[in-house]
């Protein structure tokens, strides 16, 4: 299996990894950037290096889970497709089994592999990994998922998934969001609805990157309809501006009441807020360009992207 053939079939459906950015949970990726993708206006994000490396581990964490459960990894990034819907797809890492020689009728549920940098999930599994080994479960037909996760310090723990209640309530919610969007949005191609994610602000960025040179560019002749966006983001933004003028105001207002003192306490003993000294330590760039210019160039890293903005409306002087 190359690459690019698993990119081609993914192309063809709604995956595992896609499905968490259909249900606003990831901030990686969004509805904009996958509709991008999925109609080839935008090609798949490169592998990095931490994905990579995922990648990589997979078959040591296979060996982990099997040391800390009696249980097989099999099947190896096996290709499947829901057997009535075409677009619901996954690619598992692998199929849970008792025995390296089990049969398909005798898997136990999926294995998803997983390495994270933090220490644990205090807060529990993050709901974007969830639906992903909910999305899986429900294309393979299986009941069960074991999410292995390495965090740091090498630490592995195993998590289980059953498919309950609350799983197949949230199976039929995805599967509903991923029908509109396949038929209502890529096949029909059709740009879904915006969001405010930074990676759906990236993804239209890049679909429409410009360089340098082109800092000009052309000007479109603004509509009513152009116009009238316009207006509400101004609005918006004075309606902001406002409130952010009433909080530093309100800020103010604390602080005078604070004087020297450093915490604010309540009846009920929780503090309400602190005033406390605080140091920052920061390098004077400029300073730093004068006295070590080579050093200065040295960590200096340009980029270009797109910046919008709205001139400041100026009130012509009468005559």
């Amino acid at each position: 299996m190359t690459d690019a053939a698993w990119h081609d079939w993914r192309a063809g459906g709604i995956g595992g990894s896609d499905i968490g950015a259909l249900l606003g949970l990831s901030k990686w990726s969004s509805p904009t950037r996958l509709f991008y993708e999925k109609t080839g206006i935008l090609a798949p994000g490169e592998e990095t290096q931490r994905l990579r490396i995922g990648k990589r581990m997979e078959p040591v964490l296979a060996l982990e889970f099997h040391d800390m459960t009696g249980l097989y990894c099999v099947g190896e990034q096996t290709w499947c497709v829901h057997p009535t819907n075409d677009f619901q797809r996954c690619t598992v890492d692998g199929f849970v089994a008792e025995s390296p020689e089990s049969a398909p009728d005798g898997f136990l549920g999926t294995v998803q592999f997983k390495t994270d940098g933090r220490h644990g999930w205090p807060d529990g599994i993050p709901d974007y990994i969830r639906a992903q080994c909910i999305w899986e479960m429900g294309v393979t037909g299986l009941q069960h998922c074991w999410l292995v996760v390495m965090f740091a310090g090498f630490k592995v723990d195993i998590f289980e998934i059953a498919w309950d209640d609350d799983a197949q309530s949230d199976w039929e919610y995805m599967t509903e969001v991923a029908k509109d969007f396949w038929l209502n949005h890529v096949l029909v191609n059709v740009h879904p609805p915006l969001d405010e994610s930074d990676a759906t602000t990236t993804a239209i960025s890049e679909r429409h990157h410009l360089n340098p040179d082109d800092e000009a560019g052309e000007a479109l002749i603004a509509t009513s309809d152009a116009a009238a966006l316009v207006a509400d983001i101004v609005a918006v933004k004075a309606r902001i501006k406002a409130e952010e003028d009433r909080e530093a105001i309100l800020s103010n207002e604390l602080r005078l009441l604070l004087g020297d003192c450093t915490d604010l306490i309540g009846i009920d003993g929780n503090v309400l807020a602190t005033w406390r000294p605080q140091t920052r330590r920061s390098i004077r760039t400029a300073d730093l360009a004068e006295m070590h210019p080579e050093i200065a160039e040295k960590f200096t890293q340009t980029t270009t992207s797109r910046v919008l903005r709205i001139p400041t409306s100026k009130k012509k002087e009468s005559k």
